[in-house]
């Protein structure tokens, strides 16, 4: 069964509304076909993690888009690595917390996510102001009942591994004007949040010939109509927060330690 850029429309109230005259903003996330490990947006800058060696730092730079406060880069398993190559990883048990500061406000964002669990988070915020929040449970939920998308897709030793779990490159998109300029991705558990190949673009989608969300495959969106959704992890606390989300839950065979 192929899936070729399984999409979830999720459409919620913006956080930024302060009236209801305010228009809805939209966040369009989709997944590209299974074994992809990169964007296929153009305009893009990407970050693979391949420059840094393994091991915990601060005040990574970005060049030309922002600022990691923290990462812990690992060396390629089967629970990550895109390309064999290094990727970052969230744990409790590690660095639970990494926040990338964006310089200025950003439409586009997209990373390869492997070993998908509902522990991983990822939050988008506009100054203090929760954007939209993901986990794989309401981000990955069609990714996860398509079986083309489960096991380490790399090619070399980890290839097939961890059968049980999603592994996809998924594109966040900002359209209507909804806007971030900083990101964290928490993993509050023993498991891993497992990411590589981040990839960013200041211009929305919509920017570039040939980028129309009537394109995309409308048979499989979903849609949540001005409702703010309670996504499956509570927020990491902010002032003046609206939790964004979807529904329906990834229903993961086991648990694992592994960072």
């Amino acid at each position: 069964m192929k899936f070729q850029h399984t999409v979830f429309h999720l459409i919620a109230a913006s956080a930024l509304m302060v009236t209801s005259a305010r228009s809805a903003q939209t966040i369009v996330a989709y997944a590209e076909e299974a074994g992809r490990t990169t964007s296929t947006l153009s305009g893009t800058s990407v970050f693979d993690f391949n420059t840094l060696a393994p091991g915990r730092m601060k005040n990574v730079t970005w060049t030309g888009v922002g600022t990691f406060d923290q990462l812990h880069v690992k060396a390629a398993d089967k629970w990550g690595g895109a390309g064999g190559s290094n990727y970052s990883v969230q744990s409790y048990a590690s660095l639970p917390i990494t926040t990338l500061t964006l310089m200025g406000n950003h439409s586009c964002f997209g990373f390869w996510w492997s070993g998908a669990d509902t522990d991983n988070v990822i939050t988008f915020y506009s100054g203090t102001t929760m954007v939209a929040q993901f986990t794989s449970g309401n981000l990955l939920e069609k990714v996860a009942a398509a079986p083309d998308y489960h096991g380490n897709p790399v090619d070399g030793p980890f290839r097939g591994m961890n059968n049980t779990q999603a592994y996809a490159f998924v594109n966040i998109l900002g359209t209507g004007g909804t806007t971030w300029n900083r990101i964290t991705f928490t993993n509050m558990s023993k498991s891993g949040f497992e990411t590589d190949n981040y990839t960013d673009r200041v211009a929305p989608y919509g920017t570039y010939p040939g980028e129309r969300l009537d394109l995309l495959p409308s048979n499989s969106m979903k849609f949540v109509n001005g409702v703010p959704v309670t996504s499956m992890m509570p927020a990491i606390p902010e002032p003046s927060a609206l939790l964004l989300g979807g529904i329906g839950a990834f229903v993961l065979c086991s648990k694992r330690r592994r960072a």
